[in-house]
């Protein structure tokens, strides 16, 4: 599967839950300018990387990293810190899963990937629980994670790149997986207030 298939079906079903209805289960209390902005832009500079000081630089991770800097105004600075800080521990997870998947000959990329969104995403989950914390988190771990795998790669190739071509997929795939699962314990809170509830009116 070509790098950035998965990007484009995830961002294509993020638009189209936008514009249903399912503003609040995608983006929490995220400002809809912002989202729009995001999603509006997304197909039009994430495909174009920038080349920098000897750098090549991808457009997905530089449009992720005009997201945060965006979303850093709207945090109070004790949200800020706790996105930043649980944004190194995804950051050392994800560099680590990524390393570990390329020892590992009989796993695929596309496993690789998925088994790295589903951790990463979890990890974000339980330790933010605001869609803006959660997407602030999750960017500056993969930020922190393409920098190091920029620098590590970067001294023995001639070629230096920061943010490789599955980026956009582990990033989309990620945050699917925080909101996935951010929206399946609020229903299970519902869930068990409404039978606490019921519970209460038989006695």
């Amino acid at each position: 599967m070509a790098p950035g298939y998965i990007a484009c079906c995830f961002w294509a079903a993020a638009v189209i839950l936008w514009f249903s209805g399912w503003r609040a289960e995608l983006a929490g209390r995220l400002s809809g300018k912002t989202a729009i902005w995001f999603l509006a832009g997304w197909p039009l500079l994430a495909g174009t990387p920038v080349f920098l000081m000897g750098w090549r630089i991808d457009g997905s991770l530089l449009w992720s990293a005009v997201l945060f800097v965006f979303l850093s105004f709207g945090l109070d600075v004790v949200r800020l810190w706790t996105a930043i800080a649980a944004g190194v521990l995804v950051g050392a997870i994800a560099l680590f899963l990524q390393k570990l998947s390329a020892i590992i000959p009989p796993l695929s990329a596309v496993d690789a990937l998925w088994a790295s969104a589903l951790i990463v995403g979890t990890v974000s989950a339980v330790f933010l629980r605001r869609a803006g914390e959660q997407l602030a988190g999750l960017t500056v771990g993969l930020l922190l994670a393409a920098a190091a795998v920029a620098w590590l790669d970067g001294r023995s190739f001639e070629s230096r790149r920061l943010g490789d071509p599955s980026y956009p997929d582990l990033w989309w795939m990620s945050y699917a997986v925080i909101r996935l699962e951010t929206y399946a314990a609020a229903q299970w809170k519902e869930i068990r207030a409404w039978s606490d509830r019921k519970g209460g009116q038989r006695h």
